[in-house]
């Protein structure tokens, strides 16, 4: 089982990746 922090961390580096590529397309 993952830490909360490792969580928390992939979390946004998931959605920091998603808006850097929503705004690379627009």
């Amino acid at each position: 089982m993952q830490d909360a922090s490792t969580v928390v961390f992939n979390f946004r580096l998931k959605i920091g990746y998603f808006f850097l590529l929503r705004s690379n397309y627009t």
